[in-house]
């Protein structure tokens, strides 16, 4: 949203224009206020395009069409003026950011979340198509996620099914259109399931089913190739492939996608454990959205001062999983009211529902698609809301924080616990004798160690679901299906298990014939259902192992001194030393070891350096290489060159991709400045943040002392700053920087031993105490 431009009319027809929404192919969509001082989106239509009288229909059947579709799943059209200079329509003000904005900015949707959003969506295109309706540009754009729940919007290209002479034309996004809208041949309803397939792709993924980039290559793809099912989570996997199957008489229909939650619904009703809504990433944004739109509706008061119009009403309803997570604990200290849900006669329903060992949450009804994102975003606003205070708790250990629905969950002396993260209460506490750090959150349990062995908890009771013991454990790391776990033997061999994550399971064992493994960047890689390995050997005879997380069936190669690798779900990538070139960069098929490209890196400075290390990152479509003369975007399909961004980096460089930032994906290199002139050295650490789409530098920034970053939330880069000093007490700072200009935000004395950024609050370990940091003013307890 922004303001009006100094051409704008101040008002169209009756309606008071207050700000820019956006602009599209078929003109500029307005914030707008009516007599009754409703908040509306006012669609001004470009004159040349209502000249054309074919254009002119196409205009009245959207009209027509946003009029048949039920208020629960789109803007409902107000009024119109089709006849006009300019024409223009009205409809209902969605207040809520679109679900782009929120992928791109919290990246994917939990799994939960998706599937709600598949029954709430699939309830959308069945009113839709009741109507004799097809929508044609069914994509992440045009569903509004408001604080009331979804809605589906733009109807600008919509056609009616028995108006065939206006359905064979290439109209809609390359990204999300079905094949035939592709090869423009006529379309029907099947064409808003496969757009339905791509968008719950892109929610569980991150990433477009057909990739982005020139029409024509993304059409042939969406024509000819298959989507990467490989990234989707397994119980998305089914739905998500039948929705794009090429064949429209081979998609499900809405009411078969709805039907495979309800058949299932009255088995569930036994299995009621409270319902696990809340990802902690969406609620933010919508807030954050209403702020925005408060800003550009502004009144005045009787004496001609301007004040906010109230923001619209915007109650939390209780949240079920906190319901769940205190009954454990007295009712005294958790004081708090039973949650209204709905009853299985009412217009909807969240029911659980198992299956294979996951927790299906299953939607019923006509008005969930209205009410999801609201439940979705529920501890998302008690996080970093208004009602937040800073707290603390002592007597933590070591390990991961992790933060995930409202809660945040540590290591104890004994044990872990879990905390309400906007209050600090505590809601459960493990019981064990043991010292415990967590590993993380994989799936639906949490992961924890101790000296003595590995255990999975339910986040909301902190029960534990199994066990197993570890000789000393090494090395751990894990994804949402599998544990790999390395031990060292006593003739210097290691031994690699893999678990299965839901069950504690052994599925394989390998013996490594190596002494010298561990959670370094030489270390074990879990990446798209496969882990991997290098086996450093004598000069150029390294080789570098992967693994099928599921059976143990694995290739290994010998692509020469491997300085470093990388992993993702399609490439295993290393960079391998070559006297000639400097480096060469090798990408491997993960499933079978094939290798698929070879490229020259020679990244050399200036000075004609060659860097000790080159850093590989493989995030998404692109794989990111750090040299002595910059940061080079490599396509991880061809290996062709994307960018290259400029950097001096000689001295202990690192890198982090970070895909969560508010002004876009953002790659952040830090390295030692240390200047030493005569007697004096003056320690220093640079910073340089890079957009990852294009590789501009949004800006540098030195400090004077040795820093690292703490952690990265969407908005914010934490960093710790270590001043030592000869003669008084060492300065420890912990500071704030803007994401989008590196300016600093605030700064506080403190001297950190770890930190974990969310929605709105900076969890930071100092000692053996927890504080809950409000991350916009740097307020403590």
């Amino acid at each position: 949203m922004e303001s009006l431009k100094a051409l704008d009319p101040p008002r169209i027809a009756s309606y008071e224009l207050l700000g820019r929404l956006g602009a599209g192919g078929m003109g500029l969509v307005y914030l707008a206020r009516s007599r009754g001082r409703r908040l509306v989106a006012v669609k001004v239509i470009q004159t040349d395009l209502t000249d054309n009288p074919q254009n002119l229909e196409r205009f009245r059947l959207e009209v027509e069409a946003a009029k048949e579709v039920s208020g629960h799943y789109t803007a409902p059209v107000i009024d119109a003026d089709l006849e006009g200079r300019p024409a223009w329509l009205a409809t209902s003000y969605i207040d809520g950011p679109n679900l782009d904005r929120v992928i791109t900015r919290q990246g994917p949707l939990d799994r939960r979340a998706v599937t709600a959003l598949a029954a709430a969506l699939a309830e959308a295109l069945k009113a839709i198509h009741a109507a004799k309706l097809v929508h044609r540009d069914l994509k992440p754009a045009n569903i509004l996620l408001a604080a009331d729940g979804p809605r589906v919007i733009d109807f600008g290209i919509v056609r009616a099914v028995d108006r065939a002479e206006l359905t064979r034309h290439r109209i809609g996004t390359p990204e999300y259109m079905s094949p035939e809208q592709a090869e423009c041949v006529s379309v029907g309803p099947e064409s808003d399931v496969f757009s339905l397939g791509g968008v719950l792709y892109f929610a569980a993924t991150g990433h477009h089913p057909f990739g982005t980039g020139d029409t024509a290559a993304v059409l042939r793809r969406v024509v000819e190739a298959e989507p990467d099912l490989a990234r989707v989570p397994q119980e998305h996997r089914e739905l998500i492939g039948r929705c794009l199957a090429r064949q429209p008489s081979e998609r499900p229909t809405p009411d078969e996608i709805l039907d495979d939650f309800f058949n299932d619904a009255d088995a569930a009703l036994d299995n009621q454990a409270g319902t696990d809504w809340t990802s902690g990433s969406i609620a933010p944004l919508i807030k954050e959205h209403i702020a925005q739109t408060a800003l550009y509706t502004r009144q005045t008061d009787p004496q001609g001062r301007y004040r906010p119009t109230p923001e619209p009403p915007f109650e939390l309803e209780p949240d079920p999983l906190a319901e769940d997570l205190s009954a454990p604990q007295s009712d005294a200290h958790h004081p708090r009211r039973s949650p209204q849900w709905p009853t299985r006669g009412s217009l909807w329903s969240v029911l659980n529902r198992r299956r294979g060992g996951h927790l299906w949450v299953v939607g019923l009804g006509v008005a969930l698609v209205g009410t999801v994102v609201a439940v979705l975003g529920t501890a998302a606003l008690r996080e970093g809301g208004d009602t937040f205070r800073p707290w603390s708790v002592d007597d933590v250990s070591g390990g991961a924080v992790v933060v995930s629905n409202g809660l945040v969950y540590v290591g104890r002396e004994k044990g872990l616990a879990a905390y309400d993260s906007r209050t600090g209460e505590e809601r459960w506490k493990s019981e064990s004798r043991e010292s415990e750090t967590l590993v993380g959150r994989y799936g639906a349990l949490l992961l924890a160690r101790s000296d003595k062995g590995l255990a999975a908890l339910d986040p909301r009771s902190g029960k534990r679901r199994w066990r197993i013991p570890l000789e000393s454990g090494e090395c751990i790391t894990a994804q949402s299906d599998s544990v790999a776990v390395v031990d060292p033997l006593a003739n210097g061999e290691h031994l690699l298990s893999i678990f299965d994550t839901a069950t504690g399971t052994r599925r394989w064992v390998h013996k490594l014939d190596t002494a010298s493994l561990g959670c370094t960047d030489d270390g074990v890689r879990l990446a798209g259902g496969r882990v991997g390995y290098v086996r450093y050997g004598d000069q150029n005879t390294d080789i570098l192992n992967s693994w099928a997380t599921d059976s143990g069936a694995g290739w290994s190669v010998r692509p020469g001194a491997i300085d470093q690798y990388a992993a993702d779900d399609k490439n295993v990538y290393v960079a391998v030393e070559d006297r000639k070139d400097g480096y060469r960069i090798h990408a491997y098929a993960a499933d079978t070891g094939r290798l698929r490209w070879d490229i020259r890196f020679r990244a050399v400075s200036v000075d004609r350096h060659v860097p000790d290390d080159v850093l590989l990152a493989a995030n998404g479509s692109d794989l990111y290489a750090l040299g002595a003369d910059g940061l080079y975007a490599f396509n991880t399909t061809n290996g062709h060159r994307r960018w290259k961004s400029p950097l001096s980096v000689l001295r202990s460089p690192t890198l982090r991709i970070h895909r969560d930032s508010a002004q876009g994906d953002m790659a952040y290199v830090q390295w030692d400045d240390t200047k030493i002139g005569g007697l004096r050295e003056t320690t220093a650490t640079k910073f340089a943040a890079i957009s990852l789409s294009t590789g501009a530098q949004s800006w540098r920034k030195r400090i004077e002392s040795t820093a690292d970053i703490a952690s990265l939330g969407g908005d914010v880069v934490y960093i710790d700053s270590s001043n030592l000093r000869m003669f008084r007490r060492d300065g420890h700072e912990l500071l704030a920087l803007e994401a989008r200009t590196g300016e600093q935000l605030w700064r506080q004395e403190m001297k950190t031993s770890g930190a974990t950024a969310s929605p709105g609050i900076l969890y930071a370990r100092t000692g053996d105490t927890l504080e809950a940091i409000n991350a916009t003013t740097g307020e403590r307890p």
